[in-house]
């Protein structure tokens, strides 16, 4: 038997103003304001300071010339999938249960560090941009079109 407890929200009833009723939810702290900014700095310099160097093409553009390392590509990979939903969602579904769902975020890292030392260092060497083009190549252009067609369809 859990002694966990579902947490009891009461309805507040509404003033009557939504001017009021706004600044209640968006009242910002000097210290907010102060992370807003710093985040939105620090935002702004990384992207200029990426920016300085030239990109030859659009396969060194794509793939970064090729000179970043996995840790880095892991993040981006993670960052890209991972929405704010997500971001948001899963400390509040842990504090309100357990840490079951930890398990699947410890998954997650073991898999991107099996594919960043497994296959991340395949596709550099061999000089393929997309798990598409080594479908192709090794199973020829149907097969690359079917999987695609799969891979997209499961996004809808």
């Amino acid at each position: 038997m859990s002694s966990y407890k579902e947490p009891q929200f009461k309805e507040k009833e509404f003033s009557g103003s939504f001017e009021n009723e706004f600044c209640l939810i968006m009242h910002f702290s000097f210290l907010d304001l102060t992370v807003l900014l710093f985040y939105v700095g620090l935002v702004l310099f990384s992207g200029w300071f990426t920016s300085r160097k030239k990109n030859k093409d659009s396969a060194s553009y794509f793939l970064a010339g090729k000179e970043i390392s996995w840790i880095a590509l892991s993040f981006s990979i993670v960052a890209t999938e991972t929405s704010t939903l997500t971001f948001l969602s899963i400390p509040g579904l842990s504090y309100s249960s357990n840490l079951t769902f930890l398990s699947l975020g410890l998954g997650f890292v073991l898999g991107r560090i099996i594919v960043a030392k497994l296959f991340i260092p395949m596709y550099y060497k061999s000089g393929f941009i997309s798990v598409y083009e080594w479908v192709g190549n090794h199973y020829g252009k149907f097969l690359k079109r079917r999987s695609h067609f799969y891979s997209n369809s499961l996004a809808f």
